[in-house]
């Protein structure tokens, strides 16, 4: 299978790299915000490097600003994979970390497709139960890949995460961001909570606890605001009634909160308070 996400309207010429940058740094402040202390166990792959998977994770600056450093301030001999192709892919990988049942599962996968010449970016949700081909593993659910590779060496899950959708959509991901639960949660209490837009209210009786145990939720249509645990419970939901129960649902959910994380970080309320984007 190809996917090409966005067809290019016109070749990028280099005299606009400097808006690039710009519209490049906010994606990776949206998408590095929005996974928390994962930053610091995120890798720079390389999708042309044949070593092993052990080999192919690159040691890099463990700071935040470091990595946007390293990714946007390169040197002409380590610009960002994708850019002479107009298209910088990203992964962004959800999990439910240490203390959740199979807490390496990646059951929110999402492409995040910058295009710099047109300043797009397009998002597109895989759901957790496609079965592909997961390199070594035979035939599985893609939400399987992470978690086996952690079981190779500890860090390297992403990796084989990554040669897995290359291989699935017929295109090169040679970046991630992958969060957990708890650091979903801080993300949007340290930007003060984010504003989102129900369209159709619902109710999930079947919502998992962190004690393994079950309990009811539920939203009212309209804007809400969230604070980091009910954003949580906002995205996680998939047995909600209301045609709300569906990995598509949850898809569209989970988009939105990205979207609501880039718009308050926009916001004058966040430029006010800058503390927030360093914490």
């Amino acid at each position: 299978m190809h996917v090409n996400f966005l067809e290019p309207q016109y070749p990028y010429q280099g005299e606009g790299k400097k808006k690039m940058i710009v519209v490049i740094f906010l994606c990776f402040i949206v998408g590095g915000l929005f996974a928390g202390a994962a930053w610091a166990g995120a890798k720079v792959f390389n999708a042309h490097n044949d070593a092993t998977i052990a080999q192919k994770v690159a040691p890099i600056d463990t700071s935040f600003v470091g990595k946007l450093k390293s990714l946007l301030l390169a040197s002409s001999n380590q610009s960002m994979l994708g850019l002479a192709n107009n298209r910088i892919n990203i992964a962004l990988l959800g999990i439910g970390g240490e203390g959740h049942d199979g807490a390496q599962l990646t059951d929110t996968i999402l492409i995040a497709n910058i295009q710099p010449s047109t300043k797009k970016v397009a998002l597109l949700s895989i759901p957790r139960d496609t079965v592909v081909e997961i390199p070594g593993y035979g035939f599985h659910k893609i939400n399987e890949a992470n978690s086996d590779g952690e079981q190779i060496s500890e860090g390297t899950g992403p990796d084989l995460a990554l040669q897995t959708l290359d291989n699935f959509l017929g295109i090169e991901i040679p970046y991630y961001v992958r969060v957990d639960f708890s650091g979903f949660e801080q993300v949007v209490d340290d930007i003060g909570g984010v504003d989102v837009y129900v369209d159709k209210p619902f109710t999930d009786m079947d919502f998992p606890t962190w004690d393994f145990k079950t309990r009811t939720i539920s939203f009212s249509q309209g804007w809400q605001h969230f604070d980091g645990a009910r954003a949580l419970d906002y995205a996680r939901s998939r047995h909600g009634n209301n045609f709300e129960g569906s990995d598509f649902a949850r898809a569209r959910r989970q988009q939105k909160l990205l979207v609501a994380v880039r718009d308050k970080l926009l916001s004058t309320e966040t430029f006010l308070h800058p503390t927030r984007i360093t914490d």
